[in-house]
């Protein structure tokens, strides 16, 4: 199916198996988490990156060499910061007692998706090279979708009526289908893909419904509040098409609430209830700022939080949750796992990234392209207010190839 779509003039890309391992690791990012070889640490999506850079490496050595020298040079600021944030994610790491098996979290979780960026931009040479590695990403997080609406159909849901399919909870399924609704209106709103778009309304529809079904308000706002955010940053010219597709996500956002004022989850978010998860979440975050600031500027180290959190209950009421392996909130989590430093380098990463993207955002650059990366960045920006779209392979990969996708698309000229 993925071959229907695309046109002979980018049938070349397939001869590059170098680029052909990257699409592999987003249509892989379902089972991201899932070992290649069970008890080896090699996961499927980082597998396919490393087999990326390798053959690349191996098949072009004096152009890898160029590209990468070429790239760092002419992206030396975005580079510094995110050398600054893996250093401030390791040295904390080393400076509090942790464990040889942590060294696996810091490669999964830091060091394999800041080369997955890397071998975004190096392979990004033209627009249609995001087109194709986000269609790879779209195709994926619909079949995980499409598995999702047969387990609802099924009845196969949590004590509380959500979602969850093959997944630990149904904010974990919501986090990896919620970027497949703004794929999808990527592919719709495009010209190029005109003639595949029943194609894609189903793909959409059916990641649509299962977002719907995780029951996730936090990813419900973060996808609308996303859209809104980008038709607010392209405001004029080129845009027309984008307010009819928000109008629908106002729609579809204001359905979904009106279908559960009904159920428990709403009636205790509205009426305040001290027992509601928005209750739950601003403890844990009470809790996560004072670790913070107890534990700056160095932080606590990587996959401490739940052991430090725990070990701060003397200094609150009775938690409402004890199982929290994240402060639920993305700052705070790189401001506590990686210090001063690491916290800085993220932001400094999205600063650079935004900064160029509004300076040129009315520059002869593919806009479509240019719009996909910024939406699919907002989202995580938005999420990670109140959640932490980060510690679960694919999520880590999500963030930055987001962020790979951004950076790629404003390098390309039309």
């Amino acid at each position: 199916m993925l071959h229907s779509f695309i046109s002979s003039d980018r049938i070349d890309r397939f001869r590059d198996l170098s680029f052909v391992f990257l699409l592999l690791a987003f249509a892989l990012f379902p089972i991201a988490h899932l070992n290649v070889v069970q008890g080896a640490p090699i996961y499927w999506s980082e597998a396919a990156i490393g087999c990326s850079i390798l053959v690349y490496i191996l098949r072009r050595p004096n152009l890898f060499f160029h590209r990468i020298s070429r790239l760092f040079r002419e992206e030396r600021l975005f580079f510094f910061f995110v050398g600054l944030f893996l250093l401030g994610i390791v040295s904390s790491f080393i400076f509090n007692p942790h464990t040889i098996s942590g060294w696996g979290e810091i490669k999964s979780f830091y060091i394999v998706p800041a080369l997955f960026l890397i071998a975004i931009l190096l392979h990004i040479e033209k627009s249609d090279d995001i087109e194709i590695l986000a269609l790879a990403w779209l195709f994926g997080v619909a079949a995980a979708s499409l598995v999702g609406v047969i387990a609802y159909l099924s009845g196969w849901l949590t004590y509380d009526g959500r979602l969850a399919s093959l997944y630990l909870s149904p904010n974990y399924l919501a986090m990896l289908v919620a970027p497949g609704v703004l794929l999808s209106i990527f592919f719709f709103s495009g010209h190029v893909w005109k003639r595949h778009q029943w194609t894609i309304v189903f793909l959409g529809s059916a990641t649509l419904f299962s977002l719907w079904a995780t029951r996730s308000y936090a990813a419900w706002l973060a996808v609308v509040l996303a859209c809104f955010a980008t038709w607010l940053f392209w405001r004029i010219g080129g845009v027309r098409s984008y307010g009819a597709i928000l109008a629908v996500l106002v729609l579809f956002l204001g359905v979904a609430f009106l279908h559960e004022r009904g159920t428990e989850k709403w009636q205790s978010l509205v009426a305040g209830s001290d027992q509601s998860s928005l209750a739950s979440r601003i403890m844990i975050w009470q809790a996560a700022v004072k670790i913070s600031v107890d534990a700056f500027p160095v932080g606590i180290g990587t996959g401490r939080f739940q052991t430090v959190y725990l070990e701060n209950q003397e200094n609150f009421p009775p938690y409402l949750e004890w199982a929290v392996p994240t402060p639920h909130n993305l700052y705070l989590h790189f401001l506590i796992e990686g210090g001063a430093l690491a916290f800085i380098g993220w932001i400094g990463c999205v600063a650079v990234v935004l900064n160029r993207g509004f300076r040129n955002r009315y520059q002869e650059v593919r806009s479509d392209v240019v719009m996909l990366g910024f939406v699919l960045v907002a989202f995580y920006l938005i999420y990670g207010l109140v959640d932490t779209p980060y510690m679960k392979n694919d999520l880590v990969l999500a963030v930055w190839g987001s962020l790979g996708f951004y950076l790629g698309a404003l390098r390309i000229r039309a």
